[in-house]
């Protein structure tokens, strides 16, 4: 795989049910993201992501089964912003929809989640409002 080693790895680490996983709201370490990068390549980070979690599943199901809906709906909210901050809106509507039919809950648990989701939402009225603003879109 390309990318999503990470994921993999920690995705088998968690499997073995020896620890307990915490998330820590603070950075910890910075991720270098340039849109050269493997990073920014939306559609090769959802294949290798989507082939772990399939992956995570044929070898765990009993494990996996009950968080599969809630892990991709953190995976494409994830491409959702990658998408946006690449310049991709409607790329990053189709992702974030995905994220809220896999789900929903997310956006309520999460507040990253739910700032991904108004941006997503609102960059379409933001593109017009900076093109006026900026005198490069004619006001009808």
């Amino acid at each position: 795989m390309r990318s999503s080693e990470d994921v993999d790895y920690w995705i088998r680490i968690a499997t073995l049910g020896y620890w307990t996983f915490y998330r820590v709201p603070l950075p910890l370490s910075c991720y270098r993201v340039r849109p050269s990068g493997l990073s920014f390549n939306v559609t090769q980070m959802q294949h290798c992501n989507e082939r772990v979690l399939q992956s995570a599943y044929e070898r765990s199901p009993e494990k996996v089964q009950a968080i599969l809906p809630t892990a991709y709906a953190y995976l494409y909210r994830y491409l959702a912003r990658l998408s946006l901050t690449a310049g991709n809106p409607a790329e990053a509507r189709r992702l974030i929809g995905r994220a809220l039919h896999s789900d929903a809950s997310i956006f309520l648990r999460d507040g990253r989640s739910l700032v991904t989701l108004c941006a997503v939402v609102c960059a379409p009225f933001a593109q017009v409002m900076l093109r006026r603003s900026l005198g490069t879109l004619k006001q009808s």
